[in-house]
């Protein structure tokens, strides 16, 4: 339904220009403005300019201008109404719905809010509590500085049955929508709820414009005695679809438009430290393979994609799937193999992010090399015939790709 103008104008005052520009673009102030590298178009020098005056915005490289709305929409690929609610989510207004819609909207907002609580509750339970200190100090152990823990929100979840549901019901929300938020549990008997994350690690989850969505909660202590698993995640929620969903994007999306290419690890930590290392161009699944829905919000900023796999039949198996996904839909797609069985965590901790950088940028594969090292791997390029069948799988791959000058560069 159309936005109604009363509430227009207020996201335009509210939204300031310099503010949503600098999640995109390094902007210095000249003057009465703010000038950084286009985002629009590659170039060495600064041309684009935002007027925070006027809340404006224009390049005099590639004469591409604006208002607040109209940057939204050029960076991000949506329409004006999308955008508009883009910027409402990102600062807390709500517009309005009807009937059905209307409920449906509220309970999305305290939904929010309740993630919002529960992320700023972890953070201070790992940074200013005695009870988070082991899992400040494990942090500190892998070389998370203050600076990276506070970038990413880390925090800790108190080993108690009920600590965030008592603090958040002392803010008055309500135990069901800490459920529907993917919070809490609500206990076998139907008597009350518990926390769903006790003594762990929390990681939260957030979405390309910085709102909390969901977390991941690792263990702390592994050989405590109880079985658990190494990490619990939250479930999908009225607002988390983790297939849509990519880990660290909002970190990384003003790296990512500057180099135009985005690395795709598998962890959270390998994430966090590639970050710390200086390689800020780089996001994760979640722990789960590629997904088109994925895929997608990677074409919105980026023209090449490197997915970083585990040496071994599975990692491989994920990583072609991927390459073909990726170039599927238009981006360009490499894969990369860490030596020695090395995870990006492992090996940047080592060498260091320029070291990791220069391996990446020599190592990289395309889809045909990577499919004939897979192949002669396996042993699959003795006879003519397996050579044959290898390339038939190659050009299939490449068939799918939808630009017609990059198909024929493959096959040549």
């Amino acid at each position: 339904m159309p936005i109604p103008d009363e509430k227009v104008e207020e996201v335009r005052t509210a939204a300031d220009l310099v503010e949503v520009a600098e999640d995109y673009v390094q902007l210095k102030q000249s003057g009465s403005r703010y000038m950084g590298l286009c985002p629009f178009h590659n170039e060495d020098t600064p041309s684009f300019s935002v007027d925070p005056d006027q809340n404006l915005y224009y390049c005099f490289g590639c004469q591409r201008g604006g208002d607040v709305f109209k940057f939204v929409q050029e960076i991000e690929g949506v329409g004006f109404l999308e955008g508009v609610r883009m910027l409402a989510d990102r600062y807390g207004i709500v517009l309005p719905e009807e009937g059905a819609d209307s409920e449906a909207a509220n309970e999305r907002e305290a939904i929010l809010h309740a993630l919002r609580f529960a992320a700023r509750f972890f953070y201070r339970r790992l940074t200013q509590s005695d009870r988070g200190r082991p899992a400040l100090d494990y942090l500190r152990e892998r070389g998370f500085a203050p600076e990276t823990i506070k970038q990413f929100g880390l925090g800790f979840a108190p080993d108690e049955w009920d600590a965030l549901l008592t603090a958040a019901e002392e803010e008055q929300i309500d135990p069901e929508i800490l459920e529907k938020a993917g919070l809490v549990i609500e206990r076998d008997d139907g008597s009350g709820y518990y926390d769903r994350y006790r003594g762990r690690i929390i990681f939260p989850i957030f979405s390309h414009i910085g709102k909390v969505l969901a977390f991941a909660g690792r263990i702390l202590d592994p050989d405590d005695g109880r079985d658990q698993p190494k990490y619990i995640n939250s479930p999908e929620t009225e607002v988390y679809h983790k297939k849509e969903v990519l880990y660290g994007l909002h970190q990384a999306k003003r790296s990512i438009r500057q180099s135009d290419e985005v690395l795709l690890v598998e962890g959270y930590t390998d994430v966090i430290s590639l970050s710390q290392a200086g390689v800020e161009n780089v996001v994760a699944s979640s722990g789960t393979a590629l997904t088109e829905q994925q895929v997608a919000v990677l074409d919105r900023y980026a023209n090449r994609a490197l997915l970083l796999y585990d040496a071994d039949e599975a990692g491989e198996r994920a990583a072609m799937r991927g390459l073909e996904r990726v170039m599927e839909a238009g981006v360009g797609a490499y894969a990369v193999e860490l030596p020695d069985g090395n995870d990006p965590d492992d090996y940047v901790q080592e060498h260091g992010g320029d070291a990791f950088a220069a391996y990446i940028e020599e190592h990289r594969q395309d889809l045909p090399s990577f499919a004939y090292q897979q192949a002669r791997r396996q042993g699959d390029l003795k006879m003519p015939e397996d050579r044959v069948e290898v390339q038939r799988e190659i050009i299939g791959s490449v068939a799918r790709i939808p630009d017609p000058n990059l198909r024929r560069e493959y096959v040549n």
